[in-house]
């Protein structure tokens, strides 16, 4: 399935599964424009045969900046843009779901990127977000 993203005004839905994320390097899942976006929910779903090493969240303060790396922890203790979390998305165990909450306030569009303990990881990322407009 390729990436699909709905976006209007203070609300955005997009979602991806990436088949055979590797070990080495990191693989992007997900890129998501939240301009006017307060808080992004996401959801990580791993498929039974592989976990995970590494998960990253990259993001642009503007349309024409390059992506910086945010984050490599988002972890269940909040902290930075991390508002709630199920656990430690760099340790997601094979056949688990895991889920985020996250304040992207400050950015033009964030990316979430992963690398698998072993070759062969299949993940399935789903994410919704809202502003203050959608109130």
């Amino acid at each position: 399935m390729a990436q699909t993203q709905d976006k209007t005004p203070f609300n955005v839905q997009a979602s991806n599964v990436v088949a055979n994320v590797a070990a080495s390097g990191d693989t992007a899942l997900l890129e998501v424009q939240v301009g006017d976006i307060e808080r992004l929910a996401i959801e990580v779903v791993l498929s039974a045969d592989q976990a995970l090493d590494t998960f990253v969240m990259q993001a642009k303060v503007h349309q024409d900046s390059a992506f910086v790396q945010i984050t490599n922890a988002i972890t269940a203790t909040p902290g930075g843009v991390v508002v709630l979390a199920s656990g430690t998305f760099a340790t997601a165990i094979a056949g688990s779901t895991n889920w985020a909450l996250l304040d992207v306030r400050p950015f033009h569009t964030v990316k979430f990127l992963a690398s698998a303990a072993v070759d062969g990881a299949d993940v399935t990322i789903r994410a919704r977000g809202i502003g203050a407009g959608s109130l």
